[in-house]
């Protein structure tokens, strides 16, 4: 993708494919790990299904 791409133009779906796939890619930062992976590694079960 270019920097240059005007998302309008672009249905829903794809941008919202292109959105979990770019934060789904391990980074460098997180120790190689996901961004998802991370936040888990924080929040235990019952937090998750206090909600």
């Amino acid at each position: 993708l270019t920097k240059q791409l005007d998302f309008r133009n672009l249905p829903d779906e794809l941008v919202t494919q292109l959105m979990s796939k770019r934060n789904n890619l391990p980074r460098k930062s997180l120790g190689y790990r996901t961004p998802y992976e991370v936040f888990m590694s924080y929040v235990t079960d019952e937090q998750l299904f206090s909600f």
